[in-house]
């Protein structure tokens, strides 16, 4: 096997001081004999990774296993939602067996650094394109959410029983529960520091019992479903956010349900029905369009799917509505940024990634009652929709979709180098970069 040229790979390098520094490093980590044997390819890749990410970088000198990623044959191809879930299956299952749930949440935590090491490592040596990285990044928060419920669900059961509601004949039935994706999320974009917003749904208001309420022998009820949910949502937040050894999952968002802060963690599709039709605003409108199921019961995500369709996608577009989205243009105009970032923000700076994601939605919420085929939660799709209905030009839709690959580009690069949850070039290192050439 021909010896990989280290140095030559080092002098090649976007960052050669750092790649240097960190093969010096190696050293001491005890991984030198290790890289001195990757293959030419797997160094370039290992290269790309450490000069894109100080913060990477460190996490494979601390854990050098880690290194065994690195297998270019594997890596070329992403990897599919059903394929994250066997795996997190196969070690999930005995531990929730033997009831070892702290061990569980820590191989979770470890599952996610590693994939998002790995698919971090195909982003920055360019072995894929922002779409599929994004997709990646939302199948693996979608496996490590609906992991969690699971662990967290099954703790609850155990201490105060588990919840029923009554059918329309009076009969006691199991209540389910599920958790919606929004935002980024919901549509499938998430980025490396992306926050989850999430919503917390379950069935039917009822009692929680620890056993069935079908047994003769049944127990008192414990408490109520709302009770039980909102500290199951409770438990769910703590658990994605809960910050370890192994770092954290998710940052959690839920300030998008109902009623925002002032609303309970948890509610019933009834409850939700109600609020949507007494008290949805537009906002709201463009918000759940990106409404996708995470975890827990499908056939309830389904079910609230198409409750709000109505009222996402209205088949006539009121006059208030109209209001609505121009005061909403407005506050995203006139939005404080940072002295010095409008420019530099490539989120909420001019000509920024939410600029691009309100035109779609705008255009989704005033046409997608008509035209079914916009009713699409990722927004390059719907770009791509637009200009079949003469909503927006080809030229218009191509020069957006252009700048939203790059901007999500640069945004991903801006978060990787040190983990961070930022959207700021830095002023030290301009970007002559044209996107529009």
């Amino acid at each position: 096997m021909k010896k990989t040229d280290w140095q030559k790979i080092i002098k090649a390098s976007a960052d050669p001081v750092r790649i240097r520094d960190f093969f010096n490093s190696s050293t001491e980590a005890g991984t030198r004999g290790l890289l001195e044997k990757f293959p030419q390819d797997s160094a370039q890749a290992l290269a790309a990774l450490v000069a894109g990410s100080q913060f990477l970088g460190e996490l494979l000198l601390s854990n050098p296993a880690l290194l065994s990623i690195f297998d270019l044959e594997r890596l070329k191809f992403s990897r599919r939602a059903e394929g994250l879930r066997r795996e997190v299956e196969a070690f999930l299952k005995p531990k929730l067996v033997a009831r070892d749930y702290a061990d569980a949440l820590t191989a979770l935590r470890r599952f996610k650094q590693r994939e998002t090491l790995r698919i971090a490592v195909r982003d920055l040596a360019r072995l894929s394109e922002v779409v599929e990285i994004t997709q990646e990044l939302s199948d693996v928060a979608d496996v490590c959410l609906d992991g969690v419920l699971r662990i967290v669900t099954k703790q609850l059961s155990e201490k105060f029983g588990s919840p029923f509601h009554q059918d329309s004949e009076g009969r006691w039935r199991p209540t389910p529960f599920c958790i919606l994706g929004l935002g980024k999320l919901g549509g499938q974009e998430l980025n490396y520091s992306s926050d989850v917003d999430i919503l917390f749904l379950y069935g039917e208001e009822g009692e929680v019992f620890k056993e069935s309420p079908a047994k003769k022998s049944a127990s008192r009820t414990v408490m109520s479903n709302h009770q039980f949910f909102c500290k199951l949502a409770e438990a769910c937040s703590n658990e994605i956010s809960r910050s370890t050894a192994e770092s954290f999952l998710y940052r959690v968002d839920l300030r998008l349900r109902p009623e925002g802060d002032a609303g309970p963690l948890a509610r019933s599709l009834e409850s939700c029905e109600n609020y949507y039709a007494e008290w949805g605003q537009t906002w709201e409108r463009m918000m759940l369009i990106k409404a996708r199921h995470i975890a827990g019961d499908k056939n309830l995500a389904a079910e609230f799917l198409e409750m709000i369709q109505p009222f996402r996608y209205p088949r006539s577009v009121s006059l208030e509505i109209l209001r609505e989205i121009a005061a909403m243009k407005d506050r995203i105009e006139s939005e404080v940024v940072r002295t010095g970032e409008l420019e530099r923000n490539v989120k909420l700076g001019r000509g920024g990634i939410r600029e691009i994601e309100f035109t779609a939605q705008i255009l989704q919420v005033l046409h997608g009652g008509r035209l079914p085929f916009l009713q699409i939660p990722q927004t390059l799709l719907c770009l791509a929709k637009l200009p079949q209905y003469d909503l927006l030009t080809k030229d218009d839709a191509h020069q957006l979709d252009v700048a939203y690959r790059f901007l999500r580009d640069v945004e991903h690069r801006l978060q990787m180098e040190n983990n961070l949850q930022t959207h700021t070039l830095p002023e030290d290192r301009p970007c002559s970069y044209d996107w529009r050439a």
